[in-house]
């Protein structure tokens, strides 16, 4: 049945008639959602973070006999390739970083010098003099830091092996036979 106007009127053969009613439901629905979220993080270090080596910082190297107040420096009388311990400060020359150049073993530059002079033994007859040199692929250069505990490592060359260490003696850096004395100890900190 159709109306209009208010009248009834038969549907027209052919003709649906549909009635429809409209009803709103509103429903409200209060969840809880717990959620456990694992993080992993990946962090991809440079080859010296590998041993805890940063090569985008820098380290101050003293020695256990020597104490924190003397640290291993450069001359700086014209030449700037000798080594010496003086006492600690806010010096260029005081300040190495620690680069790690393959198969366990470190390349040793200062601040004051940059990258293209490292730490090597003088090639002298004795070799047993650690100078600033011009940085290359020399096996005076490779320095393997090795921890011996208490926070001290020991330095030793490719070029002369784990038989000699770099030591103090008079103040004076040098290489010398490897043993349990407390000028071979270093303390290498971030600075």
């Amino acid at each position: 049945m159709i109306v209009i106007d208010g009248t009834r009127m038969p549907p027209e053969p052919n003709t649906i008639s549909t009635s429809t009613n409209i009803s709103q439901t509103t429903t409200t629905t209060t969840s809880t959602i717990t959620t456990t979220s694992t993080i992993t993080t990946t962090t991809t270090t440079g080859p010296t973070e590998q041993s805890g080596f940063n090569s985008t910082i820098y380290y101050r190297l003293t020695t256990q006999g020597q104490g924190d107040n003397q640290s291993l420096d450069i001359i700086n009388d014209g030449t700037n390739n000798k080594l010496r311990l003086a006492p600690t400060g806010g010096y260029t020359g005081q300040f190495w970083k620690i680069t790690l150049i393959g198969n366990g073993y470190y390349r040793l530059t200062t601040l004051w010098q940059g990258d293209g002079k490292s730490l090597d033994i003088a090639n002298d007859g004795t070799n047993n003099t650690p100078i600033l040199a011009a940085t290359g692929a020399y096996s005076g250069q490779y320095w393997k830091i090795t921890p011996i505990g208490n926070g001290y490592y020991r330095l030793t060359t490719q070029s002369q092996g784990d038989g000699k260490s770099l030591d103090i003696a008079n103040n004076t850096p040098m290489l010398s036979a490897t043993g349990a004395y407390s000028g071979q100890y270093w303390k290498i900190s971030a600075v």
